[in-house]
């Protein structure tokens, strides 16, 4: 018995340790497969390319803590894209030629290069980044330190914009101090000539609540002025030093900090600013926006969106400057003032701060405390394994109390037996099922059998004596419990030996709930056998060489077929003759690639010869070491009528479209021809292909594109169609005015999808109208030189003109005088004579007439005419009437 339970401990121990390799190798390949993610996810990002655009010259501070920021979120991560920085210098050049041969360098340096995200440093740099975006690919933009932005993107389309807007909060600075200086009769702003109108409606609004205050806003880019001002003001003035560019006595540059340390140091005033470079040079603080900060803020955007691709950033996002907005002070000049530190906000930054005892050692004690914390750790460590030590002793005295346990634990049936099949040894799963254990041990194991299988057990269990040591024949039985139940068990029984005799070692499990279950699974089969056969689709079972093998009622449905006409043909038979060519081409692919899944459409035919349209999906699976084909048909035929129906109308419409006498295009959101008609290409004198998938600067030349580009976005900004005047210029250099209906098509978003332009060639009509034109001017200039008076009038006898001479003899403007009956302005006696005269007119006795009447002028006095008028009729009707009024 000794060598029986030194043998289960063994192999035990070899279980366990079977146990520990394989929890290694599952844990060595969660890290291979994270490893080789990690790497597949730092490849994809260091091939991004991202471009720095920065308004000004990196001597400008505030543009070098940009760039900082920016780079410490994207360059000093791993992975980190490429970063290519490039400068405007903006402060100091911003002519439009400038700007031009600035877009011109970078379009040749950068030619035939795509940025992935351009990051652009201030207002210059982010409009130069809108109006260029495309020459980079086309790439998001993301900014920072922009303060007009609402103003900036006017006339742009923010697709894919993303940054931080800087936003300095001049109020709350002033607030701040007047709270930490409470008598303070007046307030200084002082700012240079660059930055004077973005800060001073933020200053003015200020003072509209706080009147009890004095303040003035002094502008000057030198810095001597600036110096003279602060001086000449009295001590209970407080600065706000808003400037950002000055320049000295002789003209030279002074950018940054350099004019606020000069100022400093020549005033005594206390000043306050809002840009964290002011600090340390003069400034007490205030509340301060960070360059740094704001490059961080962007970097951080630009880092995540390149490692997300851009997915979930279809939206622009456009964050404040409270972002990057904090209140920071200098101590040493705090001291200077007397300020106390909790008047100050409660999560203020102060630099120049003096260390005590224990911030400036703070270092060593975190340092000695750390040691003495390892050394309590080692200590209990120690502890802790003397501890382990004595329980793994303990529990070694007591293996072979835990291995009975782990024995009588076992669900399953452990028995050992001798040659003739009489019990030794057994654990409890064994002596609950079949009775105690005094009742078991001393009884032979084969009375627990049925009768029919004692004599294959007696001849297994001389199998197993003769076998070679370590040799496992399974088995499987049938036995009664004490309750009368029949239980299934399947085992394996081995040979052990010792040096005096040969044992048996069955263990052996109950399966009786397996045997339930294939009857299950049985069953389940049966269900899925009536589910194949009525099922709405077609369902077909193939064997390697693609003969029918099976087939559900749908098919027999469908097609008519019986069983005998389908089963062992080659499916290829059933197809229509002109896809058979197809069909044995997917075939040939499957054989020679491997190919397990197939999804196409094809035609077949049914018992009476007629065709149907099938969609096909098939998927190869092997069973029983045997290939075999699942095929699910589901007829289409119906709904390929309609498709084709639909691309009958399509071909229709196009034809219709191609015939249509105007030019017809249309582009995508991106600006990419999509469909061209015949006469538009015509007109352009290209080929159809040379047009669609290209854009306007592919076309046209750039001043042409950039026009129909803009026209474009008129259209767009409207909202809906309308009509404008265009030119195209021919390749031979001709000029063609049209008439332009552009129409923006918008999704149910109202998110701008393309643009359909319909133009009509008016090119003769606009030279007619052009030559009216000038007839009617030639006609008015002969009518001033007359000295009579020349005037129309309407089918209602109302002056619709009257020349400019009127104003000579009556002193009335001729616009006075319009819409008004010629009878009206004549004297009382004239007027009913005049009115008989207008009907006798009406009724078109004559075309002629020649008559006197009085015209009052503006002394009311009443200057006689000789009128000789013209009528027009129209079928009899009178139409109107031109004459001429001359002076007596």
């Amino acid at each position: 018995m000794n060598s029986y339970l030194i043998h289960k401990i063994s192999s035990f121990k070899k279980l366990s340790h079977c146990f520990e390799i394989f929890k290694r190798f599952l844990l060595f390949l969660l890290f291979f497969v994270i490893l080789t993610h990690s790497s597949a996810y730092s490849q994809g990002l260091s091939a991004k390319r991202v471009l720095i655009l920065n308004s000004y010259s990196p001597d400008y501070i505030w543009t070098a803590e940009e760039q900082r920021g920016i780079l410490s979120e994207l360059e000093d991560k791993s992975p980190s894209p490429q970063i290519f920085i490039e400068n405007m210098d903006a402060k100091r050049f911003y002519s439009k030629s400038y700007l031009e041969d600035f877009s011109n360098f970078l379009f040749n340096k950068y030619k035939g290069q795509k940025f992935d995200a351009i990051v652009a440093t201030d207002d210059p740099a982010f409009l130069f980044a809108l109006e260029k975006r495309d020459q980079f690919g086309n790439p998001p933009i993301f900014f920072c330190g922009v303060n007009t932005y609402e103003t900036d993107v006017k006339g742009f389309i923010p697709d894919r914009v993303y940054g931080v807007k800087e936003e300095e909060d001049v109020g709350q600075t002033l607030s701040l101090m007047l709270k930490l200086f409470p008598k303070t009769k007046k307030i200084l702003g002082i700012t240079d000539k660059g930055a004077a109108t973005y800060f001073k409606k933020q200053f003015d609004n200020f003072f509209l609540s706080h009147k009890g205050v004095l303040s003035e806003y002094f502008v000057s880019d030198e810095l001597d002025k600036l110096v003279n001002k602060v001086n000449s003001e009295p001590n209970d003035t407080l600065v706000l030093d808003l400037v950002t560019h000055s320049v000295d006595r002789y003209g030279s540059d002074l950018i940054g900090s350099a004019p606020l340390g000069k100022l400093s140091q020549e005033v005594k005033l206390p000043i306050f600013g809002t840009f964290d470079y002011q600090l340390g040079y003069g400034i007490i603080g205030g509340i301060i926006t960070s360059g740094t900060e704001q490059g961080k803020i962007v970097g951080k955007m630009a880092y995540k969106y390149l490692s997300e691709n851009g997915s979930g950033w279809e939206d622009s996002k456009i964050l404040s400057s409270s972002e990057s907005n904090y209140p920071a002070f200098d101590e040493n000049l705090l001291k200077r003032f007397n300020i106390k530190r909790y008047q100050l906000p409660p999560d203020s930054k102060i630099i120049n701060h003096h260390e005590n005892f224990f911030e400036r050692h703070a270092r060593v004690i975190i340092y000695f405390s750390i040691v003495a914390l390892l050394l309590s750790l080692v200590i209990g460590l120690l502890v802790i394994v003397l501890i382990q030590k004595r329980r793994e002793y303990e529990k070694l005295s007591d293996s072979e109390k835990y291995f009975r346990l782990l024995l009588d634990s076992s669900s399953d049936m452990i028995v050992v037996i001798d040659e003739n099949g009489e019990i030794l040894f057994e654990n409890d799963s064994m002596a609950m099922l079949f009775s105690d254990k005094n009742d078991i041990e001393a009884k032979n194991f084969l009375n627990f059998l049925e009768k029919d299988e004692r004599d294959k057990f007696r001849v297994l269990l001389e199998k197993v004596i003769l076998a070679e040591k370590d040799s496992i024949f399974a088995f499987k039985f049938y036995v009664k419990t004490k309750s009368g139940a029949q239980i299934v068990f399947e085992g394996k029984a081995k040979k052990i030996s010792d040096y005096k005799e040969d044992f048996i070692l069955l263990t052996f499990s109950d399966v009786t709930d397996r045997e339930r279950l294939h009857r299950a699974l049985k069953e389940r089969e049966e269900e899925y056998s009536l589910l194949f056969n009525n099922i709405n689709d077609i369902v077909l079972v193939l064997d390697s060489e693609y003969k029918i093998i099976r087939a559900n009622g749908e098919l027999f449905r469908l097609f008519g077929y019986k069983e005998d006409e389908l089963y062992n043909r080659q499916i290829i038979d059933f197809v229509y003759f002109e896809d058979r060519e197809y069909a044995k081409s997917l075939i040939e692919r499957a054989q020679n690639e491997g190919i397990k899944r197939f999804s196409f459409e094809i035609r077949a035919i049914d018992i009476n010869g007629g065709v149907r349209t099938l969609d096909v999906k098939t998927t190869s699976i092997i069973k029983d070491s045997k290939k075999l084909i699942f095929v699910v048909c589901r007829d289409i035929t119906e709904r390929k009528k309609i498709e084709d129906a639909f691309i009958q109308k399509q071909m229709e419409l196009n034809v219709l479209l191609e015939n249509l006498p105007g030019y017809i295009y249309y582009k995508n959101k991106d600006g990419i021809y999509v469909f061209v008609n015949n006469n538009f290409c015509n007109l352009l004198g290209m080929d159809r292909r040379r047009i669609i998938g290209h854009t306007d600067y592919e076309i046209y030349n750039k001043d042409e594109a950039e026009r129909n580009i803009e026209l474009d976005r008129s259209a767009i900004k409207l909202g809906m169609a309308h009509f404008q005047e265009e030119e195209f210029r021919k390749l031979n250099g001709d000029v063609v005015i049209v008439l332009t209906q552009k129409v923006p098509i918008f999704d149910e978003k109202r998110e701008f999808q393309g643009i359909i332009s319909l133009s009509y060639d008016i090119t003769e009509l606009k030279t007619a109208y052009d030559l009216v034109e000038k007839g009617k001017e030639k006609y008015l200039e002969l009518i001033q030189l007359l000295r009579d008076v020349v005037f129309e009038l309407d089918y209602s006898g109302r002056f619709s003109f009257i020349s400019d001479r009127i104003f000579d003899y009556t002193n009335i403007q001729p616009k006075e005088l319009l819409n008004k009956f010629f009878a009206d302005l004549s004297s009382p006696d004239e007027k009913e004579d005049l009115t008989l005269l207008f009907m006798s007119i009406l009724r078109g006795e004559r075309k002629r007439y020649v008559f006197k009447m009085s015209i009052r002028n503006y002394k009311d006095e009443y200057i006689l005419f000789e009128a000789n008028l013209l009528a027009k009729y129209e079928n009899n009707i009178f139409k109107g009437a031109t004459g001429v009024l001359r002076k007596i």
